[in-house]
């Protein structure tokens, strides 16, 4: 029985415990008191912001701005902002005031629709928290039909189209078009013949 409250101990040892987090895109937002994650303590009339070994730490007349340049993500921080700045009062001490910028980084919050609808990173927005706009194509995706909206395929698939040589043979004319690795669909191809049948047809015209 002792060894095996031993080894439980000794796991929760190695695992540790999560430190506690409060997301917010405006700091004025941050607790000044939380009995259960900071029992018996109170920054008021302050905000807490920031956490030094579970001690929580308070925010005394300091300004917090968001960052001046973008930052790219794909990370989900948390489910309560979609994409943008965002800023964890419970943040571990980074040395510094304000204690809960992430040494002025903050931390840049993925947008779902671009992390899985439009499979692009997230572009969180310079100068201001909580904005963002979808950026590349992530690692691994393509955007086969250069609409610039979803990056819809993934390396190593098709777009759909064939490649290889497609010969035409008129009366009076014989065509070659060459398909070679253009990632074109099957509607593009059949435009593209309907124009060459078009044209071979204006040639016989004008010989008889």
């Amino acid at each position: 029985m002792n060894k095996l409250l031993l080894i439980i101990f000794s796991l929760f040892l190695i695992t540790g415990v999560s430190a506690a987090s409060y997301w917010v895109d405006d700091v004025t937002s941050c607790p000044s008191a939380d009995a259960i994650n900071y029992p018996g303590q109170n920054a008021f009339p302050d905000i807490i912001c920031g956490d030094s070994s579970g001690t929580a730490v308070a925010l005394v007349n300091v300004s917090i701005s968001a960052p001046t340049s973008t930052a790219t993500s794909n990370t989900d921080y948390t489910p309560s902002f979609n994409g943008g700045y965002v800023i964890n009062c419970y943040a571990t001490a980074d040395g510094s005031a304000p204690q809960c910028d992430n040494i002025g980084a903050f931390w840049c919050d993925r947008n779902s629709t671009c992390y899985t609808t439009q499979h692009r990173d997230t572009t969180c927005t310079a100068n201001v928290f909580a904005e963002s706009s979808c950026g590349n194509c992530r690692s691994g995706f393509n955007n086969c039909d250069t609409d610039n909206i979803n990056c819809e395929v993934q390396n190593g698939a098709s777009c759909g189209s064939g490649t290889g040589v497609i010969l035409l043979v008129y009366p009076l004319a014989l065509v070659e078009l060459e398909i070679v690795y253009l990632q074109l669909d099957w509607i593009v191809i059949m435009m593209i013949l309907m124009e060459t049948l078009e044209l071979v047809m204006l040639v016989m015209a004008v010989k008889y």
